[in-house]
């Protein structure tokens, strides 16, 4: 079916933010182009190859999204796609449980290039020291190696400067392979979208999208579901962000809540799963980051007991711990510390359904 369809593809890996990336590159692309993207989080080996039976082949191109618990997953999905190009967003900490190291982990997100088609295009975050030596990795000399920085990284071809962070936004310029582009705007807020975002806009350069429709397609993003929504209710500001947490995505939504946040700033935090022998101390380091960032700390979990603990030893003097299954104690509590102009964060891995306690609280 792939061989027969004359859609050009970019499939897209990470272990935070692949989705976010997927839907900002579609509101790019399309603004050019008809194009196909994986819906919701079909990105398995089962849901990959589903979505690209769906998809047109006459359109003129796919973004395809593909997550992985092990390796060889995303190998078979990158095979049968034969992608034009491929992006690794970053390497986190998820998937620890099944792959024990970092550096599995960037190996087996790595292995997105073993279907690229030769003279194709493999775009990395030049930000993250384990992908800069992708190429002994992936050992294909066929194909074309880009790197992208946010932190001014000498090895990055596209890098983002003067990044400007604010209440419902972002800016930032970008040094694009000799050329320099002034006041990318995103209607989102945070370093971690931007880091998104110029690797959409790297990826649609190589496509041949134009200027102003990059800037309008990055603009015209807004996200969906309980993926870093952020709204007002009842007097309060409310960051819904529980789709799924890591380490990392957690750290950049607590430094969103320390953005927006006009008032006191409450995080509503919960267990992180598939951290496996590194669970605990990946726990307690971010209670000591949440120490840093709020003023409240609400945790939920077995595990959240452990961000608690972090937090209390590193000095944060309001915390309340709750179990998993106590959502009516929790929106107690919730309604008697809670006040006008506060901002409160919920977020923990999807398992935990924080969005339970939003829709308790009628914050949704």
């Amino acid at each position: 079916y792939r061989k027969d369809s004359k859609m050009k593809s970019v499939a897209i890996t990470g272990s935070v933010g692949k989705t976010t990336t997927k839907e900002l590159m579609a509101c790019v692309a399309k603004t050019q182009l008809e194009i196909y993207c994986t819906s919701g989080n079909f990105n398995s080996v089962i849901g990959m190859p589903m979505s690209l039976m769906e998809a047109d082949g006459e359109r003129e191109l796919g973004i395809f999204e593909m997550g992985m618990s092990g390796f060889s997953e995303i190998s078979s999905m990158s095979r049968t796609l034969c992608p034009d190009i491929a992006m690794v967003v970053n390497i986190g900490t998820s998937h620890l449980e099944y792959l024990g190291t970092r550096q599995n982990i960037a190996k087996a997100k790595l292995e997105i290039a073993e279907g690229l088609k030769s003279g194709g295009t493999l775009i990395l975050n030049g930000d993250e020291p384990l992908l800069h030596n992708a190429r002994d990795i992936v050992k294909r000399e066929d194909i074309n190696y880009v790197n992208t920085s946010c932190q001014n990284n000498d090895i990055a071809t596209y890098k983002a400067h003067n990044i400007r962070l604010y209440e419902g936004g972002s800016l930032f310029d970008m040094y694009a392979d000799g050329k320099y582009i002034k006041d990318i705007e995103l209607c989102v807020t945070g370093s971690h979208i931007v880091n998104n975002a110029l690797m959409v806009c790297a990826c649609a350069l190589i496509l041949g999208i134009d200027e102003e429709s990059i800037r309008r397609g990055l603009k015209s993003y807004a996200p969906v579901g309980y993926r870093q929504r952020i709204y007002e209710k009842d007097g309060k500001k409310i960051i819904a962000d529980c789709y799924n947490a890591a380490p990392e995505s957690m750290r950049a939504a607590l430094d969103v809540l320390s953005t927006v946040a006009k008032g006191r700033k409450i995080a509503v935090l919960g267990d992180m799963k598939e951290l496996g022998k590194n669970s605990d101390t990946l726990h307690y380091s971010l209670g000591e980051y949440v120490a840093k960032k709020v003023d409240v700390l609400v945790s939920v979990g077995d595990s959240g007991k452990i961000i608690a603990e972090g937090a209390k030893r590193s000095g944060l003097g309001e915390i309340y711990s709750f179990g998993g299954n106590d959502i009516s104690l929790i929106c107690d509590k919730i309604n008697e510390i809670s006040r006008e102009n506060d901002c409160i964060l919920f977020k923990a891995s999807r398992s935990m359904e924080l969005e339970r306690i939003i829709k308790e609280l009628k914050l949704d």
